[in-house]
């Protein structure tokens, strides 16, 4: 009898490891974790959840997560066929998605399982934010403009009346909002979303990205446009740049600052947005847009810790100034920003 327990206590203590083994190969989606250069799918959307947890969203309804800090993902369900083009975490369990056809996804699992929302509304939604568990803010296509106040357990439909797609969003609370879009639009709101006002904008170039750093504000669009507002939006000035790429993505923490867009192209400033400048690029990077950058500031050890991604599954990491690509011969080691 001693000699069975012994052998039945050696297969359950193989059995736990086995698992253990599996849940860190497999993690909670089931599928295999892919390393980050074979990555291939398109990305529109980022975030970082944490220093080591990243999420991105992209093509057919396809969503990775990371638990290393970008090394490998592993794919989630998303339940949908639409692509997913902006994820918005406030807090590390609940998170939202914003796609095609009015999609709009809920997890409170950190991620790992997502729920559908009705949007009410059938047009592309291309971006999306929440400052907490409870407001939320998203735009899209044909002036849309959807707000809750319940976590996404109803959408309040408070479109713009005009013909216009809306390309970025962001809340400093739940009464201050600023909205860009086509042709250098950009709205103010001071009543949580209930209405909007627009705000003159220096450049009539269609702006795609908006971030928020404190009381200020950044936008980045055609022809390389990046636009900064040190007085909530009020008014707007266009930052010096050197490149004439289409950024798709602006991300600013503290006085650093990354834009992404057309060509590979990824600019750098450390003047808190006012000049910018372009980070080498490999020939082979050049052949891909970079469509989203995610950048934020952890307690110590991690401090400054990004990355972005974009055509055909490329991506990059930031970590402090260093930048390093994933399919990359020519920069392996990174670039460290001067």
């Amino acid at each position: 009898m001693e000699q069975d327990n012994k052998w039945v206590k050696l297969v359950v203590g193989v059995l736990l490891v086995s698992m253990a083994f599996s849940s860190w190969i497999y993690g909670e989606s089931g599928k295999r974790a892919i390393p980050i250069k074979d990555l291939r799918e398109n990305i529109f959307g980022s975030f970082c959840i944490g220093p080591m947890d990243w999420i991105i969203v992209g093509d057919r309804g396809k969503i990775f997560r990371s638990r290393n800090g970008g090394k490998e993902w592993q794919e989630i369900d998303s339940g949908t066929k639409n692509s997913l083009y902006s994820v918005s975490f406030p807090n590390q369990n609940e998170g939202w998605i914003a796609g095609k056809s009015g999609i709009i996804l809920h997890t409170n699992d950190s991620g790992y399982t997502w729920s559908s929302q009705k949007s009410g509304v059938k047009y592309p939604l291309f971006s999306i934010v929440f400052i907490d568990s409870q407001y939320g803010w998203v735009v899209g296509d044909y002036g849309t403009i959807l707000r809750t106040q319940d976590g996404g357990a109803t959408w309040e439909n408070v479109s713009y009346n005009e013909d216009v797609v809306f390309y970025g969003v962001a809340f400093a609370d739940n009464q201050n909002g600023w909205i860009v879009g086509e042709r250098g639009q950009i709205l103010r709101t001071r009543d949580g979303g209930r209405s909007w006002e627009p705000v003159q904008s220096p450049v009539e170039s269609s702006l795609f990205a908006i971030a928020l750093e404190g009381n200020s504000l950044f936008a980045a669009g055609l022809d390389g446009v990046i636009l900064y507002s040190f007085d909530q939006g009020e008014t707007w000035r266009q930052a010096k740049n050197l490149s004439d790429k289409a950024l798709y993505g602006i991300a600013i923490q503290r006085n650093s600052g990354w834009a992404v867009g057309n060509a590979g192209t990824v600019l750098f400033s450390e003047d808190g947005g006012i000049t910018w400048q372009p980070m080498p690029v490999s020939e082979q990077n050049r052949l891909y847009w970079l469509g989203t950058v995610s950048y934020r500031y952890f307690a110590e050890p991690q401090g400054f810790v990004g990355f972005g991604g974009g055509a055909n599954g490329l991506m990059f990491t930031i970590n402090g100034k260093t930048l390093s690509w994933n399919r990359n011969d020519e920069q392996k080691g990174g670039v460290t920003c001067p």
